[in-house]
């Protein structure tokens, strides 16, 4: 009996050892990872948290059941707000009650500086399906919120220059049509001046040639007078 003992003793002894093992192991891997993940027990209660959730959080496990997280004990806000994140929205909470969840309007509210994260959480079940853990994965967004800040700038100096593209190109069109209309109207002047001139001409023509002609016969006459003076004896 006693060497039985000693062999399960023995035997328990390696299971530890291995499943120290394993544990080390799988934390050297979520420590590894670039974003924050943290296990809450089926009370809210921290279980585990590695070493990116700790930079991010910037605190380690907080001792003490966090069903009702507040931000004075893990400080998640409304992005754009000094409001706490509300409890039962926040995808941890949500978890717990067995709902995966997301959400990428959550910050962290560090003494120095502002972090905008994005956060999945999903339940883990036991074999009668009741939650016995919610997971946590967080990562900070803050390049993508620049680079979303600097796209929602560039579309809206787009939609602004293409605005004002709009009404410069309506000016034109009216300046076009202004010019246009001053041209034709100008073009209908000038025709009715042309057709006025020629009216005048044809007019003054027909009075000038009546005189004309009658002075070109008074010029006959005096001429044959004059031929007839010079022929006389």
């Amino acid at each position: 009996l006693q060497q039985e003992i000693a062999t399960l003793k023995a035997q328990l002894q390696t299971s530890f050892a291995t499943l120290r093992d394993s544990e080390k192991k799988l934390a050297q891997v979520l420590d590894a990872l670039p974003v924050g993940v943290a296990v809450l027990e089926a009370n809210g209660t921290p279980f585990y948290i590695n070493q990116r959730a700790q930079q991010l959080l910037g605190k380690d496990i907080v001792a003490g059941i966090i069903t009702d997280p507040t931000a004075e004990v893990y400080p998640v806000y409304k992005a754009g707000t000094n409001q706490p994140y509300p409890s039962m929205d926040q995808p941890a909470i949500r978890a717990l009650l067995g709902e995966s969840a997301t959400a990428d309007d959550m910050e962290i509210h560090q003494p120095e500086k502002i972090i905008p994260i994005e956060v999945w959480a999903s339940p883990i079940v036991d074999e009668q399906k009741n939650v016995v853990y919610s997971i946590i994965a967080f990562q900070d967004i803050t390049e993508r919120k620049r680079i979303q800040e600097i796209q929602s700038r560039q579309s809206q100096d787009l939609a602004t220059l293409n605005t004002q593209l709009q009404e410069y190109s309506r000016y034109l069109e009216q300046k076009v049509a202004e010019r246009t209309a001053e041209l034709e109207a100008q073009t209908q002047e000038a025709i009715r001046a042309n057709q006025t001139k020629t009216r005048f001409l044809a007019v003054a023509s027909h009075d000038l040639r009546q005189p004309l002609h009658a002075l070109r016969l008074f010029v006959e006459v005096l001429e044959n007078r004059i031929n007839d003076d010079d022929l006389r004896p």
